[in-house]
C-alpha cells in the first residue's frame, strides 16, 4: 500500500522540478520525495527535535564546528534543519540556496519557516551559485557547508562532480565542515562521491543511518 494514502494530503503538485506531496498525521507533517521518500518532516508541538533521523545527523556538524557565524545550507525542503540552526544561533547567518521556488512556498505555508535578514533562500542551482559566488566574492568563507538536495534517491548531476565539492571545501573556513547526506542503494555511486571526498579533505568521517539508507558524511 502507498503510504502516502494512509495520511491526510495537505498539498500536492507536480512542480518543474519536484514531485510533491504534504502529509499530515497528528502533529506531523511531512514532505514527501518522489518514490515516496520523506526529504522532510516536523513536529508541529516541538519544532526544534528533528524527526528525521538524517536530519539529527546532520546536526552533527554543530559538534565540529559549536559556535558558527555564516552557515551555507542547499537543499531547503521543508526548511527543518535551516530553521533549527537559525534557532540555535539567531546572530549568525543562514543561506538556504534551492532551485524549486515551490518548495520555498510548501516549507513557509506547511513547515513555519520564515525567512528574515540572517535566515536568507536564494532560488539558483547549487553548482551555479558557488561558481557565481566565486568569481563575484573570490571565495566567500562558511563555517558550515549542508549539502542536501537530493531527489527522491537521485543526487543531481550538477553537485555530484569533483568541481562542485571542491568549490566547497574551498569555500569553508580554517576550521570549517562540510557535511553531505549521501544515499547508500547506489554502492557504486558511494564508492565514487566518498573517495573524491577523501582527495579534497585531510579528515573524512562517516555516520551513518540505522533506520534508511542514508550516510551524512563530514
Amino acid at each position: 500500500m502507498n503510504i502516502v494514502k494512509r495520511k491526510k494530503i495537505l498539498y500536492r503538485k507536480v512542480s518543474r522540478f519536484n514531485d510533491i506531496t504534504v502529509t499530515r498525521e497528528g502533529d506531523i507533517v511531512t514532505l514527501w520525495s518522489p518514490r515516496h521518500i520523506k526529504q522532510s518532516e516536523l513536529n508541529i508541538s516541538n519544532k526544534l527535535e528533528p524527526c528525521l533521523e538524517y536530519h539529527k545527523h546532520l546536526m552533527v556538524s554543530l559538534l565540529f564546528c559549536p559556535q558558527p557565524n555564516k552557515l551555507l545550507v542547499f537543499g531547503l525542503g521543508g526548511g527543518v534543519v535551516p530553521s533549527i540552526l537559525h534557532t540555535l544561533y539567531p546572530k549568525a547567518t543562514v543561506v538556504v540556496v534551492e532551485i524549486d521556488p515551490d518548495i520555498l512556498w510548501v516549507a513557509r505555508q506547511y513547515f513555519s519557516f520564515c525567512p528574515s535578514e540572517t535566515l536568507q533562500v536564494i532560488t539558483e542551482d547549487a553548482f551555479a551559485y558557488m561558481r557565481q559566488g566565486i568569481k563575484k566574492q573570490g571565495k566567500p568563507k562558511y563555517d558550515i557547508i549542508i549539502l542536501d538536495t537530493y531527489l527522491g534517491q537521485e543526487l543531481p548531476v550538477t553537485v555530484d562532480n569533483p568541481i562542485f565539492f571542491s568549490d566547497c571545501a574551498g569555500a569553508l573556513t580554517a576550521n570549517g565542515v562540510f557535511a553531505a547526506n549521501l544515499m547508500t542503494r547506489d554502492k557504486r555511486g558511494l564508492e565514487n562521491r566518498l573517495n573524491q571526498l577523501k582527495r579534497l579533505f585531510q579528515h573524512v568521517w562517516l555516520l551513518p543511518g540505522n533506520k534508511r539508507g542514508n550516510l551524512v558524511v563530514f
